[in-house]
């Protein structure tokens, strides 16, 4: 079953069907409108550059996740008691990290783009069939396959770049860099 669209024709106001659909009044087509819940794939590829891991692979137990994002700088800090969707609003029964404020939308973040978990000593990111893709490292990842994160490793949610910290503490306290 097809999913019809209807719209208001932009010059006279009578109600269009159809994406393509020309008006009967005015046979003016207008685009249909942004439908802005939907991920839209983008018309370009980040600009991501491989690198090479510079950081530790090991994620212990009382290691926390500070995501730092570009080009604002905003930074989150998790604790991944349990796993974390980094994705766009929130939906029941899920733990989401809500990237909307940084333009998640705009940048083709989908709602539930991809999972950073704790699996034994290792964080570990899987894409979750996201519309435009998550990258490590310059990497495109395979959706629903397991991949390690190291510290320092930068990753790209459709055009969102961050770069990933592992936090390390001992009973509370930071130690210096």
């Amino acid at each position: 079953m097809a999913l019809l669209t209807s719209y208001l024709c932009n010059h006279c106001g009578h109600i269009l069907h159809g994406k393509n659909a020309t008006c009967p009044n005015c046979e003016d087509a207008p685009p249909p409108p942004r439908q802005r819940s939907v991920t839209q794939p983008l018309r370009r590829r980040p600009n991501a550059v491989a690198s090479e891991r510079k950081g530790t692979e090991r994620f212990d137990l009382h290691t926390s996740v500070l995501l730092q994002f570009f080009p604002s700088g905003v930074c989150y800090t998790l604790l991944l008691t349990s796993p974390v969707v980094l994705g766009r609003g929130s939906a029941p029964n899920t733990n989401i990290l809500d990237l909307s404020e940084l333009g998640a939308h705009r940048h083709g973040v989908s709602r539930q783009h991809c999972l950073l978990w704790r699996r034994g000593k290792h964080l570990v990111v899987t894409d979750l069939n996201s519309v435009n893709g998550t990258y490590l490292n310059g990497q495109l990842l395979r959706p629903h396959e397991e991949y390690l994160v190291a510290d320092g490793d930068q990753l790209i949610l459709g055009t969102l770049h961050a770069t990933i910290f592992f936090n390390r503490s001992d009973n509370g306290h930071n130690p210096a860099r």
